[in-house]
């Protein structure tokens, strides 16, 4: 095949995509689509479809899976008349991806077998004191509470009196009105969270947030006549030191992935240790010059 039957070879996969092919595929097992020499047949199509799904869900799913069957091996069909043999030949590259898929797959299963999930708190405190200068916020964070409701609402200072409390008592009464009197109202006052994510809560960027800020409040309102009413309970600058708690999450990563990656390493050590000693892996005098 050359190029100039790429364009014979395109009208087939756009013909393997009419609807009177896709009605054979309801009624007998023929082939449903035609590549060059390569042939699609109808229950390799159904097999991939999942059962219950509409009528028009399936033909849509069909016409998706055949048009790309009929692009791939168009594509591979002159792929094979165009390029050299030596172009061809994946031998080594094949070779290559086996050797790193079964090497990962290998790693994966070990250290999953030996892999401790547990990360106590004095080895995250220690990691942290030890890392300090990797803790520097790059973002302001912030413990807020978040209430929405009408920015006509004539309950509006009522509700923010009970926002910016520190009593539990009128707390309590807070989370009991905002079902009836707010659209939402979301506690974070006991987690750190940093402004971008906020914003995303109240649909803005966190410059809109900090140019509303009053100390350490801030209204927020929407195209829709919404207000949004923020408390922050406590809030911390970018630049300064990330207090623990904000990172605590972060580290426990870090940790698990250097065990990860130290189990590895010992493995690979281990193997090639054994080797050795098993008279498997010797280097000649010759290498060592």
């Amino acid at each position: 095949m050359q190029f100039r039957n790429i364009g014979l070879l395109m009208a087939v996969a756009c013909v393997v995509a009419s609807c009177q092919l896709f009605s054979s595929i309801l009624h007998d097992d023929s082939v449903v689509a035609k590549v060059g020499d390569h042939k699609l047949y109808k229950s390799e199509v159904v097999a991939l479809i999942p059962t219950g799904l509409p009528e028009q869900d399936s033909l849509s799913m069909a016409r998706q899976y055949i048009n790309s069957w009929a692009s791939d091996h168009v594509f591979l069909d002159v792929a094979e008349q165009q390029l050299s043999p030596e172009d061809q030949d994946v031998t080594e590259e094949l070779e290559n991806y086996r050797r790193s898929l079964l090497r990962y797959r290998y790693e994966q299963l070990y250290v999953a077998q030996r892999l401790s999930w547990d990360v106590s708190d004095e080895e995250i405190k220690s990691y942290y004191d030890a890392h300090l200068n990797n803790y520097i916020l790059d973002l302001p964070i912030a413990k807020c509470r978040i209430l929405r409701i009408s920015a006509e609402s004539p309950h509006k200072e009522h509700l923010k009196g009970l926002l910016t409390t520190s009593d539990p008592s009128l707390l309590a009464e807070l989370d009991t009105l905002s079902y009836v009197l707010a659209d939402k109202y979301v506690d974070h006052s006991s987690e750190w969270m940093n402004l971008v994510d906020i914003g995303r809560q109240v649909g803005v960027d966190y410059g809109t947030i900090l140019s509303r800020m009053n100390r350490n409040y801030a209204e927020v309102d929407d195209q829709s006549g919404r207000l949004y009413m923020i408390y922050f309970v406590d809030y911390m600058r970018s630049g300064l030191q990330a207090p623990l708690e904000f990172c605590r999450q972060s580290i426990k990563e870090t940790l698990l992935s250097l065990r990860k990656r130290k189990l590895i390493l010992d493995l690979e050590q281990e193997l090639l240790e054994q080797a050795r000693q098993n008279g498997e892996f010797e280097i000649y005098e010759e290498a060592k010059k």
